[in-house]
């Protein structure tokens, strides 16, 4: 399984040859931030052929598209990265010991470390990576089921049965 596929990468790679790609083409799970900040809403539009198991959404925010090679809905396994300040308003908090600011950006908030500038987890919960992907993706609700719920625990080799619901 890929985790936080497109994360952790210098702000500069090789269009090519680099792990992003790389995840997208290949055969393995993968695990995205759906927050709106960790990946850009381009980078999650995929495209889906009636009947297939690829998704399409429809770009509304210029008229060329960029469409990425997409897993089948059942590799895709959506976690949230919530920092410990995730839900506090924005400005300067205290996470591990470390100064963090919690900033409002285009789509949403951001944890950001203060002195590189980068991601410092993030400041979505499960429910508004949902959110997100419902209204940006329109991904109904049973799709939002499968990546947020059963395909987590499907990689975990559990089953809904599995699992306590309160």
């Amino acid at each position: 399984m890929l985790t936080h596929l497109g994360n952790g990468m210098p702000a500069a790679v090789p269009r090519h040859a680099n792990p992003l790609v790389d995840g997208l083409a290949s055969d393995l799970a993968c695990s995205i931030i759906s927050d709106g900040v960790h990946l850009p809403l381009p980078v999650l539009k995929v495209q889906r052929k009636q009947n297939t198991n690829f998704m399409h959404v429809p770009n509304s925010r210029s008229q060329t598209q960029l469409i990425f090679k997409s897993r089948p809905l059942q590799d895709i396994v959506v976690v949230s990265d919530a920092a410990p300040v995730a839900g506090l308003p924005p400005g300067a908090h205290t996470c591990f010991g470390k100064t963090v600011h919690v900033v409002q950006e285009d789509v949403g908030f951001a944890v950001r470390d203060p002195e590189s500038g980068y991601l410092a987890g993030s400041a979505a919960c499960m429910q508004q990576c949902a959110e997100f992907l419902s209204k940006s993706l329109k991904l109904d609700t049973r799709q939002l089921q499968q990546v947020c719920f059963y395909n987590p625990l499907r990689i975990i080799n559990l089953t809904e049965k599995d699992v306590k619901l309160l």
